[in-house]
């Protein structure tokens, strides 16, 4: 996660991902949902275009977004 802003690695961090291979397999839309869920507001979706890149990157493939 050393490209990730240090902000997106703290989010991470909350829900449960601390390495990038935490990452591999891993459903974005999900763990969107969870930060959402214990902040207990809907983040920016911004933040989910993030995951879903970040997720997409540590799977190996290239990054995307939900547009």
């Amino acid at each position: 996660m050393a490209n990730a802003a240090p902000a997106v690695v703290r989010h991470l961090a909350r829900v449960g991902v601390t390495a990038p291979a935490g990452l591999r397999g891993r459903d974005p839309y999900e763990l969107y949902e969870r930060l959402c869920a214990l902040d207990g507001r809907r983040r920016d979706p911004r933040l989910l275009d993030t995951f879903l890149s970040v997720v997409d990157q540590a799977d190996g493939g290239a990054p995307r977004s939900r547009r």
